[in-house]
């Protein structure tokens, strides 16, 4: 748990700063405007790290699936871990699969982006 606050401290400490510039729209549109860029970053990023996630996964040589128990002197045998049903088959099929293992990553990206549009368009019709 302290590693992953750790890794994470600086999402956090933006994620309470987007709430609190939220609250704080009521008084100035700048505060949402600055609000929306924060919750677009946070988004953008988590978007990015699922991504990497899922290509390193699909990367990763199907030889890791296995378990040579000879090492260990335990037996005289080498053991599949995992089901028939390899990830890899599963994703790589067709274009639907893809994009419902990547649909979480789309989702973020588009709700990033949207939120750094809005605050983007809404500070350069506040200058105009």
């Amino acid at each position: 748990m302290k590693k992953f606050l750790k890794k994470y401290l600086w999402c956090f400490i933006l994620l309470i700063l987007g709430i609190v510039f939220m609250f704080l729209a009521v008084l100035s549109l700048y505060f949402a405007i600055v609000a929306c860029i924060i919750f677009g970053v946070i988004s953008i990023y988590f978007a990015i790290i699922l991504r990497k996630k899922y290509k390193k996964m699909e990367d990763e040589p199907e030889d890791k699936d296995y378990f040579d128990a000879t090492k260990l002197d335990y037996d005289e045998d080498v053991y599949y871990i995992g089901d028939a049903n390899s990830r890899k088959k599963q994703v790589g099929k067709t274009f639907f699969s893809k994009v419902s293992v990547n649909a979480p990553a789309i989702a973020l990206f588009l709700l990033g982006f949207g939120f750094l549009s809005i605050g983007i368009v809404t500070l350069i019709k506040s200058f105009l």
